[in-house]
């Protein structure tokens, strides 16, 4: 749906935000540790910092830092 937008940022270790306006407001679906050892980005989001959201599927995003992550359900779980 081309209305919901991700973003990724670094702080708390990665948080993702989610707008179904087209961006017109956002919201925090992920903050923090994901898997209790680090985050979405662990400490390199100012260097290495990715997001990718399935075109067909708004549902199904890879977050990564160091690490890759995915989530089939927008970010409820990874």
């Amino acid at each position: 749906s081309p209305s919901i937008v991700y973003a990724l940022s670094g702080d708390n270790f990665g948080t993702l935000y989610r707008s179904v306006d087209e961006g017109a407001s956002f919201s925090v679906v992920t903050t923090g540790p994901v898997d209790g050892s680090g985050g979405l980005v662990d400490a390199q989001s100012w260097h290495n910092l990715a997001l990718w959201v399935n075109p067909n599927d708004p549902q199904t995003v890879v977050a990564a830092g160091i690490r890759s992550w995915l989530t089939t359900n927008g970010g409820q779980s990874w």
